[in-house]
Formats: C-alpha cells, structure tokens, sequence
C-alpha cells in the first residue's frame, strides 16, 4: 500500500535494541546536509513530540478541522489538511505542529463513523500488559510504538475482529460499486 510507505507510520519504529528510531535516523542524514537541517530541523523536533492517533472528525470547516482523538478524548483543531471526509469519520493518523499550525500528516487510513466501538474495544484489548498507569499513559505508549502493528492490520494477511486485510475497500467499495480498486 503507497500510503504506508510514507514515513509517518514508521517514524517511532526502532531500529535497534537501544531505541534509535526512523526519525533518528532520518535526523542523522539531515545533519550531514546543512541545507536539509535548516529546511527540516523544525519538522524533526515537532514529529518527535507526536505519535500516531485515531482521531475522529467532529466538526469542520473549509479551513480548519476539529477531531477528538479516541480513548484520551484530546480534542484537536488543525488546518484542514484532509480535502474530502464523510462527518465522523476516524482517522489514523499523525497531527504534527508546524509553527501555530497542526496538519494531520500524511494520506491517513480512514474509518466509518460506524466503526467507533469497534475501534474503542479493540484498542482498549490492545492495551492489557502495555506499560502505564493509566489508560492514557497505555494508550500514549501503544500509539507511539504501534505503526508495525497497524500496517500489519491493514496490509497484511492478518485477520481482526475490525481490521481485515484491505478493510478501507470494505468500508466503501459497497457505497462505489462502480470504482475500480
């Protein structure tokens, strides 16, 4: 799937045994350019303090979106950065700071408002045994570690009660029977 070849799934993915992430490397190669730490640096630092999130679409506008992100109930504006969504919808997705400014990064997986509890319970399993206290400190640390596992449930051959293989032709290849996949 293109979409996930794109690095904002895979920025906390470790490399190593030490903690030394994507984004750390792609720090590395940026410092050996000048011209690519001065045009990136502020992106590094910012991507840095994100994670990946299923945030639900609950009110916007033709300039600004307000999400809630599922489990923490954190609500959210950015600059309209996804063109075209039904009201509802959930995003997996990565909400980024760029001066004032957050953008949800990237070309996100989307969800059918009718996929809420769904989503809700099968995270919420997810979380059992992950480190922290509290539900959010569980959630904060899945999220940020989980990219692996979610490209595996949306591109793989894995099964789950919510998340099958290709489940974004699911969802609306029955609303476009016309449209080529």
């Amino acid at each position: 799937d293109g979409v996930f070849l794109e690095s904002w799934i895979f920025i906390d993915f470790p490399l190593d045994l030490t903690g030394r992430t994507v984004l750390d490397e792609f720090a590395a190669f940026c410092s050996s350019i000048p011209e690519a730490q001065a045009e990136l640096g502020s992106f590094i630092e910012n991507a840095r303090r994100s994670r990946l999130g299923l945030h639900q679409e609950i009110i916007s506008t033709g300039r600004t979106t307000k999400y809630r992100e599922l489990i923490t109930g954190k609500v959210t504006s950015t600059l309209r950065s996804v063109p075209e969504y039904e009201h509802g919808e959930i995003f997996l997705g990565r909400i980024i700071a760029s001066g004032s400014d957050r953008f949800l990064l990237g070309d996100p997986k989307c969800f059918p408002p009718t996929k809420l509890d769904s989503l809700t319970s099968m995270v919420s399993r997810r979380l059992e045994g992950v480190p922290g206290d509290t539900i959010v400190e569980k959630y904060e640390f899945f999220m940020k570690h989980a990219g692996p596992y979610w490209m595996s449930c949306v591109c793989g051959e894995y099964d789950d009660e919510v998340l099958a293989p290709n489940h974004f032709r699911a969802y609306y290849d029955e609303a476009n029977p016309d449209v080529q996949r």
